[in-house]
């Protein structure tokens, strides 16, 4: 049998070259399609699709921002067809720039993209984006108002026509986008020094319909639905859809603050109320309800505490539609408890938790758990020791997890000899233990 060498290279580089100006990269490679299969960390790496590579430059000023940036994807699944596979920019190049004056005066500005997309044997596209916009804000004690008028212009120049249908050699939509963003807010001192807020705040939407059918998506996809998107201009991500819009959010934030200014507690409550038919979708369907669902979230810090809820609740069908609720303690010597219940109707509900235990100075116990309750199965389990002072250090770890997506198993083990100074033997489960273990640090 022939020798067949198998591996995975990742660089990653960052360099700041002035105040102004950095540089982010990323390379990934693997040698064949098989290989996160075989050797993946943990269901998200053996499940995923392609490899994501990257090179992005920042710059801003006073009154600019700059991004430019090119990607790169090395497909690794057997099951996604060419249609599905994400497009590269060669490049992407943001560009915004806005008067600098203070909030109460009159603001103007303008949002800018241009973008090369390509894909082999694909339609490829140049797309210009340009959205300028003007906006003020009236401030008093207790209230912002902000209005704001933008004129959103897009321009698709397309190659390669044979591999689509579109006949055009040139797709462009523009349409105006107006907000009206409104927000009081409360506030009350209490003898001990805290302080609490209530800000309720509306936020009306308009963008008229465009027929946008005909324009390919390159990188456009539907932003999941949360608390952002309660203030958003757009429910897409990208420029090949700009959602039509007749609607008004109505939310409402409370925070806590203890005497230090040290945020103890928030909440948020928020719908949106739609007067019209959505027809813009990337499912060329029309979405006719009047009311999204109710979004809850809360956040709660207390000490070495943290916990955070959220559920999303669909008034129409009157059930929790999304649910999420986290606890994490951080404690002496890098001591950690996690746990994670998470719902999605109709396709998850699963269960994650998680434990850094110190035994003694040089000492810890480690161990993970994620098991979905709706396949009664688990996806992951680890359990493994550290041993650790000041001239070496030893990791034990063993692992059970789901390989792929069909629920296929796979066990492993991993040790390492890590010499302070000089490096380390053997198969390294630290990137492992935090990818599966919120917080976890190899320091304790």
């Amino acid at each position: 049998m022939a020798k067949i060498d198998r591996g995975f290279v990742e660089y990653k580089h960052r360099q700041r070259f002035n105040s102004n100006w950095s540089l982010n990269s990323r390379f990934t490679q693997a040698s064949d399609k098989h290989y996160f299969e075989d050797f993946g960390n943990n269901i998200y790496a053996t499940s995923q699709a392609y490899l994501y590579s990257f090179m992005t430059i920042n710059g801003f000023g006073n009154n600019w921002r700059f991004n430019g940036k090119l990607n790169d994807y090395q497909i690794i699944s057997e099951n996604i067809s060419l249609d599905a596979q994400p497009y590269q920019t060669l490049p992407r190049l943001d560009f915004s720039w806005f008067n600098n004056n203070n909030a109460s005066t009159l603001n103007y500005g303008v949002d800018s993209q241009w973008a090369y997309f390509y894909r082999e044997n694909s339609l490829t596209s140049m797309r210009l984006d340009v959205t300028p916009f003007v906006e003020k804000t009236f401030l008093n004690r207790f209230s912002r108002f902000t209005p704001k008028l933008a004129y959103r212009y897009t321009n698709w120049d397309y190659n390669e026509q044979r591999y689509s249908t579109i006949d055009e050699l040139q797709t462009q939509r523009s349409l105006p986008i107006v907000s009206l963003d409104y927000a009081i807010n409360f506030e009350k001192q209490f003898s001990d020094g805290s302080l609490s807020s209530i800000e309720p705040r509306l936020y009306y939407l308009y963008a008229p319909f465009r027929n946008q059918q005909n324009i390919p998506l390159f990188d456009t996809h539907n932003l999941t639905f949360g608390s952002s998107l309660l203030y958003q201009s757009n429910a897409f991500t990208g420029a090949d859809r700009q959602s039509d819009a007749n609607q008004l959010s109505v939310g409402i934030t409370q925070r806590h603050f203890d005497a230090k200014g040290n945020e103890k507690w928030n909440f948020l409550v928020g719908q949106i109320n739609y007067f019209a038919d959505r027809k813009v979708q990337l499912n060329n369907s029309i979405e006719t309800r009047s009311t999204s669902p109710i979004i809850t979230e809360f956040n709660y810090f207390y000490r070495n505490w943290k916990a955070s809820a959220s559920v999303h609740w669909d008034t129409d069908l009157n059930q929790s539609e999304r649910a999420l609720l986290k606890f994490q303690y951080k404690g002496k010597n890098n001591s950690l408890f996690n746990f994670a219940y998470r719902f999605r109707q109709g396709k998850i509900e699963q269960l994650d938790t998680s434990v850094v235990l110190p035994i003694g100075q040089n000492n810890r116990f480690i161990a993970r758990w994620n098991y979905a309750i709706d396949a009664h199965s688990t996806i992951e389990a680890i359990a493994g020791i550290e041993h650790k002072n000041c001239c070496w250090a030893t990791r034990l770890v063993a692992r059970r997890f789901v390989v792929n997506e069909e629920g296929d198993i796979n066990n492993g083990i991993f040790f390492e000899l890590q010499l302070n100074g000089l490096g380390a033997i053997g198969r390294n489960p630290r990137r492992l233990l935090k990818q599966s273990i919120l917080g976890y640090s190899e320091e304790f």
